[in-house]
């Protein structure tokens, strides 16, 4: 089975398909790197250390076992100071939470600074997290607007405007409004698509949902990344070859 690395990942998505809403949101193409050598190698050790960091363990499934993921988390975060955007929210997805704080920074920094899908990877306002208000895409991050039906306080408005600028979730959240919107399913069919870029971008938390579409080789992409990322949802990678 083939291995997906950043840079794969990047390839394979702008060969991909094509946005149903008709504007292709490419990934982020990293920019502006002081040393693009020592940033291809920090990148090249983050990867590989992605694949060994997790070992097989046959006690796992029956025993509670935590992953210390710092070193590959510590790796990513040195590609992500070289300049690679797309290294500063893996290492965040890897970090544990207390030491989030600097790739988090991070892509928010390079979400102000213009780069959209660093905006697309910061994370909602759950618990602790901020949800960063003055972000591009707020609404769509807005724990209150994964409320759906008639009663929900989300402002439309803002979220179609978010949907068309890329955010999936915003799509999701217009999509389920009540009464019903006439292109509810265009809405989801974008929806999808959007999940399916950011998952296969490392946007950890839209490979969450069950990835029953597109097509066989990017659902297996989008299966892998997921099981590189969150060791505990492999599952998923293992119920595509049943």
């Amino acid at each position: 089975m083939p291995r997906w690395t950043v840079a794969t990942l990047t390839l394979a998505l702008a060969c991909g398909g094509s946005d149903p809403a008709g504007t292709v949101l490419r990934p982020s193409v990293p920019t502006n790197r002081v040393e693009p050598r020592a940033t291809a190698n920090a990148l090249h050790r983050a990867e590989q250390s992605l694949q060994e960091d997790s070992p097989t363990d046959y006690e796992r499934p029956f025993a509670e076992k935590s992953r210390d993921r710092t070193v590959t988390a510590t790796f990513f975060l040195e590609a992500c100071k070289g300049g690679d955007k797309a290294a500063c929210w893996i290492a965040a997805t890897l970090a544990i939470p207390k030491d989030r704080t600097d790739s988090l920074a991070l892509v928010y920094a390079n979400c102000r600074a213009g780069d959209l899908l660093s905006c697309r990877a910061l994370p909602a306002d759950e618990g602790e997290l901020p949800g960063f208000p003055d972000a591009a895409g707020y609404s769509s991050r807005q724990l209150k607007c994964k409320e759906t039906g008639e009663n929900s306080p989300c402002d439309y408005v803002a979220l179609r405007s978010d949907c068309e600028k890329g955010f999936s979730s915003a799509c999701r959240s217009v999509a389920m409004q009540f009464p019903p919107v006439a292109d509810r399913d265009e809405l989801l069919a974008r929806w999808e698509y959007l999940q399916r870029e950011e998952c296969l971008a490392g946007i950890v938390s839209s490979c969450e949902r069950p990835l029953g579409y597109g097509l066989e080789d990017q659902q297996l992409a989008a299966r892998q990344r997921l099981c590189d990322l969150r060791r505990g949802s492999c599952g998923l990678l293992a119920k595509a070859y049943v």
